[in-house]
């Protein structure tokens, strides 16, 4: 199935020049096979990505497979079956990023505590500070996400933080009795097994609590550092 991801092709891609001007709506269409009708046109078999971002993506990923990574981060978006998305939760880490984004625009690098000031003006994730910053950050990750994919019980998992390969414990005891989901517009950011069902509070992120009686039938997708959460069929 890995294979797979080496052989995804772009269409539906915007005819226009490297350095052209990506105008407002323009898109471009990821997919594995650029003949097929029902990947083209359906959510769960494609991903799509503003044509300005995707270029962006190009430039200062340097991975051989990017368009693999960048399909898989994409649909990790969606960290469960039921297509919930985060859009307006996201990462504060981009903001690390705003300084090439001011060389980009032709601006000079400025001091850590200013550039953080300004981060915290900018207002949704749609924004276009915040989406170029994501994306530049999107592009950092993947230039050094772990590689070989995995697939895990979710009670057996101890701990996991996006771009990092997971930590397996099949015997954690009777105290460890929840697993804390972190999620912002990225999909899942963390996986742990806390003690308490108490939620931090943050307006970054959002949670989910799940005790055992629900984590037991789930299992965690991980693939170039990012997760997918889906529940298996119950042993008979």
């Amino acid at each position: 199935q890995l294979r797979l991801f080496q052989t995804f092709e772009i269409h539906k891609v915007p005819l226009f020049g490297e350095d052209e001007l990506v105008k407002p709506g323009k898109n471009a269409v990821f997919c594995k096979d650029a003949d097929c009708y029902q990947c083209s046109t359906n959510r769960c078999g494609s991903a799509t990505f503003h044509a300005d971002c995707f270029h962006l993506f190009n430039k200062y990923c340097h991975a051989e497979d990017k368009y693999a990574r960048l399909w898989v981060a994409a649909r990790r978006m969606y960290p469960l079956r039921n297509n919930v998305c985060f859009n307006n939760l996201y990462d504060p880490i981009a903001f690390q990023q705003l300084n090439i984004f001011f060389e980009l625009l032709g601006g000079e690098i400025l001091p850590f505590n200013l550039t953080r000031d300004i981060w915290d003006l900018v207002p949704t994730s749609s924004h276009i500070v915040a989406r170029f910053c994501s994306v530049l950050q999107l592009a950092t990750e993947m230039n050094s996400a772990p590689t070989v994919p995995s697939i895990c019980p979710l009670g057996e998992l101890r701990f996991w933080a996006r771009g990092q390969y997971h930590t397996v414990q099949k015997d954690m005891g009777p105290e460890l009795r929840f697993v804390r989901a972190t999620f912002d517009s990225r999909g899942v950011k963390k996986l742990e097994r806390v003690e308490t069902a108490r939620l931090p509070i943050s307006k970054t992120e959002t949670y989910a609590i799940l005790p055992v009686s629900q984590f037991t039938s789930m299992v965690a997708d991980f693939r170039f550092g990012v997760c997918y959460l889906y529940s298996q069929p119950l042993p008979l």
